[in-house]
């Protein structure tokens, strides 16, 4: 078993394996965590693709059983399923920006993609993206946004734009917010 950081160590000296990144917890966890393990290796100029992620049970766990890291080699066959993004547990609105955390050495790493994705499994969410500028940059950004989700077949309607004002904060949250059961 592994840390992030020594199994980068590892694997900088064995091209012959990767890493394979266990993820337990209830969904989102998962799937924050490995976007904070992917931010770490973009931190760390390290290869993306050293990585390999298998999904675990949508279960709440204790908090010290939530990431396994394994050195694998390559030429092991290992059935990788890939994630489907749906989280109907989900009851509460969750950002997945990383405005909210704490951790900066490894950074969640987040992009239009990664939040369509959610968006596409999960057909009853909403959307809301908080833009911390100028009313001109902030009316750029929305236009920009909006026409990057439409290639990504998110419609306009699920998201709504805030502009907010705060000096030192992060510059845009994305949040996920779940229908009303």
């Amino acid at each position: 078993m592994y840390k992030v950081e020594s199994l980068h160590e590892t694997l900088d000296k064995r091209e012959d394996a990767f890493g394979l990144v266990i993820l337990y917890g209830p969904r989102i966890t998962q799937y924050l965590n490995q976007r904070r393990i992917e931010g770490c290796s973009r931190w760390r100029k390290r290869p993306a693709g050293r990585f390999r992620f298998i999904f675990g049970p949508d279960e709440k766990l204790p908090a010290d059983v939530q990431v396994k890291f394994c050195l694998v080699a390559k030429d092991t066959n290992i059935k990788i399923e890939p994630p489907d993004y749906k989280l109907s547990g989900l009851k509460k609105p969750v950002e997945l920006s990383a405005s909210l955390t704490t951790d900066e050495y490894c950074p969640r790493y987040f992009d239009l993609e990664w939040y369509s994705h959610f968006m596409s499994a999960n057909p009853t969410f909403r959307g809301k993206v908080i833009i911390d500028a100028s009313l001109s940059m902030f009316n750029n950004r929305v236009i920009e946004h909006r026409n990057a989700l439409d290639k990504l077949g998110i419609g306009q309607k699920r998201l709504k734009f805030i502009r907010r004002h705060f000096v030192h904060e992060r510059d845009e949250q994305w949040w996920l917010i779940p229908s009303k059961q």
